[in-house]
């Protein structure tokens, strides 16, 4: 049987070594599709680190094949950027809204408890009737509560609040 040898070595051996080659930059190619589900810090550095790629002789025949993948990379991971900034802002502008109505609601607990003391219960008593009012967990209530003091004659008054 004759073999071919090429450099001292069979044709096989060259032929592997042509394969791994093609194959180690088909798989630099493949990298630049990398998953982009990632928060916007993450794609933004993945961003930076495909812009500073360079097409250069390494990739050899591939150098066109690199380019196109590099700048669909860039598009695709520009707009998941996008997503994500606008899905991290919708997110911050929602836990925002949270905060400013559990403050609202923390106010007029507030303001509900010291209605309450001035009736002479506790401002403890007080907190825990009105926090018990506002979760439902009294559902009917009938209070009877103190108003303000009356100035022109320093008694109090009642109203009932249904």
């Amino acid at each position: 049987m004759n073999r071919l040898i090429l450099d001292g070595q069979p044709l096989t051996a060259f032929e592997q070594r042509e394969a791994d080659r093609q194959q180690a930059i088909r798989d630099r190619i493949a990298a630049f599709n990398a998953d982009l589900s990632e928060t916007v810090a993450t794609l933004a550095e993945r961003i930076g680190e495909i812009e500073a790629m360079p097409i250069d002789e390494s990739w050899q025949e591939f150098a066109a094949e690199a380019a196109q993948a590099k700048d669909a990379a860039l598009v695709r991971a520009r707009a998941a950027l996008k997503v994500s900034e606008a899905s991290e802002k919708a997110e911050q502008e929602r836990l925002a809204a949270e905060k400013r109505a559990r403050q609202e609601r923390e106010a007029q607990i507030r303001r509900e408890a010291a209605e309450l003391t001035l009736c002479g219960v506790t401002a403890d008593q007080a907190h825990a009737i009105v926090v018990s009012i506002a979760r439902g967990s009294i559902p009917y209530v009938s209070i009877n509560y103190c108003a303000a003091v009356n100035a022109g004659n320093g008694r109090a008054t009642t109203e009932d609040i249904t």
